[in-house]
């Protein structure tokens, strides 16, 4: 996509895994495990079982960080907004959506990896 011109590149890490034992060693963040948390369907599909009372607040909030994300890329074709409180760089650079039981919080990462400010 960047040879072809575009230069509006970004990336995620999706983080979470918050599930009940034994899923939150057994599987993690689990390919597509985000696709809940982007379309707020927490209530049907293959991953409800993770999604029980104890890590409910801090799910939700990190579906709104995401959500929100998502809908200023719509708008601006960044994903930035006040709610991540880091600044989300373009691509090589990513950010990190994770969450514990009770708080979420986006976290840039550099392109080696590393995490930044």
């Amino acid at each position: 996509m960047r040879e072809a011109g575009n230069e509006h590149l970004y990336y995620y890490r999706f983080g979470w895994d918050q599930e009940p034992a034994p899923f939150d060693t057994v599987y993690g963040a689990a390919h597509a495990m985000d696709l809940p948390f982007v379309f707020g369907t927490f209530d049907e599909g293959l991953f409800t079982f993770a999604f029980i009372h104890r890590n409910e607040p801090g799910r939700l909030q990190l579906s709104k960080l995401m959500t929100e994300s998502i809908r200023a890329f719509v708008r601006t074709g960044r994903p930035q907004h006040r709610g991540l409180g880091a600044h989300w760089g373009r691509w090589p650079h990513s950010m990190v959506f994770d969450a514990t039981d009770r708080s979420a919080d986006a976290r840039p990462r550099a392109a080696d990896g590393r995490s930044r400010g």
